[in-house]
Parts: C-alpha cells; structure tokens; sequence
C-alpha cells in the first residue's frame, strides 16, 4: 500500500508541474521530464526540500507569466541560492 502512495504522489508532482509547464510558449517535453526527475530527486533526499521547490516553482511562473520556462527556471535556481 505504501508502494502505492509513492507512486500515486509522484504522479500528482508530475502533472502539478506538467500544468505549470504547459503554461509557457516554449516548454519542451524533455524540461518537463527533467524539472520531474530534479524534484523526485529532491524528494528521495528530502521531502520538506522538494515541497518548496515545487511552491517556488509554481509562484515564480504564476507571477511572471509572461517569462519564458528558461527565465523561470533560472529565477527560481538563483532563489533558491540565496
């Protein structure tokens, strides 16, 4: 059962940020599936961390809708430095 529960909340991380993606003129598939594995990553090494990443991720497009997915991506890699 809980085998189950991981792969049912990776599939909501992955179209939570299939979603945001699709909201950008020049999203490819390939960042799609590459944000996906960066915030699966996150979650195996800590879930706390990848919850905020995926928050920011979604704030930051939501608040700039008119960026590219390459300038929000970026944007949210220097936040996530500071």
């Amino acid at each position: 059962m809980l085998h189950l529960n991981a792969e049912f909340s990776s599939l909501i991380v992955f179209i939570r940020i299939l979603c945001v993606c699709l909201q950008f003129r020049d999203v490819k598939i390939n960042q799609v599936s590459s944000i996906y594995r960066n915030v699966v990553q996150f979650r195996n090494q800590d879930f706390q961390l990848s919850r905020k990443c995926l928050q920011l991720f979604t704030r930051v497009s939501e608040a700039r809708r008119l960026q590219t997915l390459n300038e929000t991506m970026t944007t949210m890699v220097n936040l996530i430095q500071r």
